[in-house]
């Protein structure tokens, strides 16, 4: 029987022993890629839905109607459409707004890396085990939000999922399935390259060194303090996020942050002395002067320039 994987883990799933290569014993399985069972959602003309994603991965699948597509300081824009599949990798913020009268109807699942789902076929990218560190240079483009249309093969795939949703939403264990054909659809389904170009985000390994970072980096007030907790050298961590990221790991830590800060900036209910505590600010003036430079405001302008929609959904 297959050892049980934490969020915590590291190590490679052993695929002679996974339930794909052996007998199934329903009882016994649990999901080790889903954060949780896939959702059918319909936004209303002009409704919006943000998406914080952190140290897992999300996939939409427009099924009816468009919406538009908004990321943080408007850095990623666009529509999405019916008939297509986005991809969000990790540490993505965006909101989606119907721009469909009829509303915007799509199904999404949110996922773990995982080498069950692409078969160990992915580039193993900045993976930690033990002391050994495995990198494959990056690109920035790796980090960008993906689309794809949904073919003819995708569909008996779409039908069956929405089936299990509106009969047994928390079967967990068939949704983990699915999940795996997914990823085996997308690769035999599809033209190589144009699943390749989709899935450029998506990498396995990255359970490693970047689910790590993200988990982790919030707890941590500076670059070496991230290093001391990865029991790395702070010279190490530093290449590291160069063939990661594709940048320093100060600039990358302080995106991140002012991801957070303006999702807590979006709910009243956090003071600033509250936003400033959390984010290792020893003041308010501190927290201003970061966000002048993240936003272009102060965090008081900040917060009133989120609208009641914001407030509902962050």
């Amino acid at each position: 029987m297959s050892k049980k994987i934490s969020e915590t883990d590291i190590s490679p799933i052993d695929i002679d022993a996974d339930l794909m290569f052996n007998e199934w014993e329903p009882s016994q399985q649990v999901a080790t890629s889903l954060l949780h069972a896939p959702t059918l959602n319909t936004l209303a003309y002009k409704e919006v839905e943000s998406f914080d994603i952190d140290y897992y991965y999300c996939m939409i699948f427009a099924l009816k109607g468009h919406a538009k597509l908004i990321s943080l300081k408007g850095e990623e824009s666009g529509e999405v459409h019916e008939k297509k599949i986005m991809l969000i990798p990790m540490g993505k913020y965006i909101k989606l707004e119907s721009a469909d009268k009829n509303g915007f109807e799509y199904i999404s699942i949110q996922f773990r890396p995982s080498i069950n789902l692409c078969m160990g076929k992915c580039p193993r990218s900045g993976t930690i085990y033990g002391n050994t560190v495995c990198k494959v240079s990056r690109n920035k483009s790796e980090d960008q939000i993906t689309t794809l249309n949904i073919n003819e093969g995708m569909w008996p795939w779409i039908d069956q999922v929405l089936f299990y949703i509106k009969t047994s939403p928390n079967a967990i264990p068939a949704f983990e399935i699915k999940l795996r054909e997914l990823f085996y659809i997308l690769r035999i389904g599809y033209d190589s390259d144009k699943s390749q170009e989709f899935l450029n985000s998506y990498h396995c390994h990255n359970l490693g060194f970047r689910a790590f970072v993200f988990r982790h980096h919030l707890d941590c007030k500076t670059v070496e303090d991230l290093a001391e907790l990865m029991q790395l050298s702070t010279s190490t961590v530093k290449r590291l996020f160069l063939d990661e990221f594709g940048m320093p790991p100060l600039k990358w830590m302080h995106e991140q942050k002012a991801r957070f800060i303006y999702r807590d900036l979006a709910d009243n209910s956090i003071s600033l002395q509250q936003i400033a505590d959390r984010y290792h600010f020893s003041s308010i003036s501190y927290l201003c002067v970061f966000c002048r430079k993240a936003f272009g405001v102060t965090p008081l302008k900040a917060r009133k320039t989120l609208t009641p929609e914001w407030e509902d959904k962050l």
